[in-house]
């Protein structure tokens, strides 16, 4: 049959294009449910704000969620995935909507043929396909992306939908950004806010996302009872701080991120089996005071005693009190001493803007009850100022403000002991101790801090003073803001035979788990 090489190259482009998309059945024929119980995760570690993002599946489901409900467009094929990038360009939209992908391809590879510019389908609402062409006199559009394959490109007009393209695998698997990250549900790419590069937001059931973290937060091997508090506590944070839904917005993609400045999550990666043991024990359970879901704050370790939310943000809640930690005898943060000069300390402050001159003294402020400092007062040659709550720890240069200050001539050690007919002042190094067999023995000289446990907190004590006058020790225990639950203590509580409800009860005081 004799084809004309217009005819030959409007056949080429299509069928080129009948390979990258095929699509499913009409929209209006298709019956849709509400998803509920997904959350959107941003995965700002390596895929925020970024060139473009690629996904390796060679088998892909596109489509578009509003009110959470996802409604599917069609399948995109390639030999070697995706790539989505921001489109810059200025296009000129036809009028005419088209019920299918490979309508609107046919149109617009005509146009292409019988015209200058190059015309491409775009996705341009629920199912609703139409002809863009490029244009010198067209508008420019800061919510358009491009979808380009191996065997060429299409547009998705994020503007004209009210929402960016979200991807899944077409069999049901899970979606890889890279050689080494995956992930379960779908992944959402927008140009958030009218920005010039593109971000990924991971859109999938709130209880694949807790398995994605528990054992990012807590280390697997711990005991089932602790990994199972930290999946509620996981579950009841990531609900309120992700806020539950599954749609998306052009301004803003999502509330929660993959960082430690939110919770730790890296997908299926980050899963293991003990963690989503965990996960299923826990399923659909979550943190609540006064029938509230509440965000359940937590941290590595309290170095003995947790503390009040209202004394480190300035903002209390009654469920995020102080409580003794004394089950944290094995710390995943052992205690620590930092060393800073006077010199050191004077640039650090002026960095964050107190201006004292030479530093003459530094001593606590304000100790609250559970032995952290709430305001560092610093002397200087200039002026006196108080460095408080948090940022000591960001001051400092601090893992917490469970610390002591301890200067040259001090004995830091001494300890006042009382006996049965007599107390005396003795220094703990030259003192002994029991051991934790419950043998006496001296102790050890070469500790940098011993730390004693009383009834209701844990307290160090550093084994020497620094060895000038222009030198300054910090010497403290804990790692964190020591709010809500202590994982090391949750370690502790478990290994003592407490189970997780037990656990999150005695961290977050009044509430249940149900």
């Amino acid at each position: 049959m004799f084809c004309s090489g217009k005819l030959k190259k409007i056949i080429a482009v299509f069928l080129a294009w009948a390979c990258i998309l095929s699509l499913m059945p009409l929209l209006s024929e298709r019956a849709f449910a509400a998803e509920s119980g997904y959350i959107r995760v941003g995965l700002t570690g390596s895929f925020a704000k970024v060139p473009s993002v690629t996904i390796l599946n060679t088998d892909l489901k596109i489509g578009v969620c509003t009110g959470n409900t996802f409604y599917p467009a069609g399948s995109v094929r390639s030999a070697n995935g995706i790539t989505v990038t921001p489109e810059t360009g200025t296009f000129v939209a036809y009028k005419r909507s088209f019920d299918s992908y490979s309508r609107a391809v046919t149109e617009a590879a005509t146009l292409s043929a019988a015209g200058s510019n190059k015309a491409y389908a775009c996705l341009a609402g629920k199912g609703a396909w139409k002809v863009y062409e490029a244009s010198k006199t067209g508008t420019a559009n800061a919510y358009m992306l491009r979808v380009s394959t191996g065997n060429g490109s299409f547009l998705i007009d994020g503007a004209a939908i009210g929402s960016f393209p979200q991807f899944a695998d077409a069999g049901g698997g899970n979606i890889k950004l890279s050689s080494n990250t995956e992930y379960r549900g779908r992944i959402e790419i927008g140009r958030y806010g009218g920005a010039s590069k593109v971000s990924a937001v991971n859109v999938l059931p709130l209880e694949d996302y807790v398995k994605g973290v528990v054992t990012c937060e807590m280390p697997r091997l711990w005991p089932l009872e602790a990994l199972k508090a930290q999946a509620v506590c996981a579950r009841s944070y990531g609900l309120l701080t992700g806020k539950e839904g599954s749609s998306g917005g052009l301004e803003k993609g999502y509330s929660i991120g993959d960082s430690e400045n939110y919770q730790v999550y890296r997908g299926v990666k980050g899963e293991s089996e003990e963690g989503r043991k965990a996960v299923e024990a826990t399923r659909g359970q979550y943190v609540l005071y006064n029938n509230r879901v509440i965000r359940t704050y937590y941290f590595s370790t309290s170095g003995g005693s947790t503390e009040t939310a209202e004394d480190v943000w300035g903002k209390g809640k009654p469920y995020l009190q102080s409580v003794p930690d004394i089950y944290e005898t094995e710390p995943e943060k052992q205690p620590w001493v930092v060393t800073l000069t006077a010199s050191e300390i004077e640039s650090s402050l002026l960095k964050n803007g107190y201006n004292v001159g030479t530093v003459k003294d530094i001593k606590p402020a304000v100790i609250t009850m559970s032995g952290h400092i709430y305001g560092l007062k610093v002397t200087g040659s200039k002026d006196t100022v108080t460095v408080e709550k948090g940022k000591i720890r960001s001051v400092f240069g601090l893992p917490s403000t469970k610390f002591k200050v301890v200067k040259y001539g001090e004995v830091p050690d001494k300890v006042n002991v009382s006996g049965d007919s007599k107390s005396d002042t003795v220094r703990i190094g030259s003192s002994y101790v029991l051991s934790a067999n419950g043998k006496a023995q001296k102790a050890d000289s070469s500790l940098s801090q011993y730390m004693v446990l009383s009834s209701d907190n844990i307290t160090g004590f550093a084994s020497k003073a620094p060895s000038g006058k222009e030198i300054y020790e910090f010497a403290g225990s804990g790692y964190g803001h020591a709010v809500g639950l202590s994982q090391s203590g949750a370690k502790g509580m478990a290994k003592a035979g407490f189970n997780y409800k037990d656990i999150i009860s005695h961290y977050f005081s009044g509430s249940v788990v149900r």
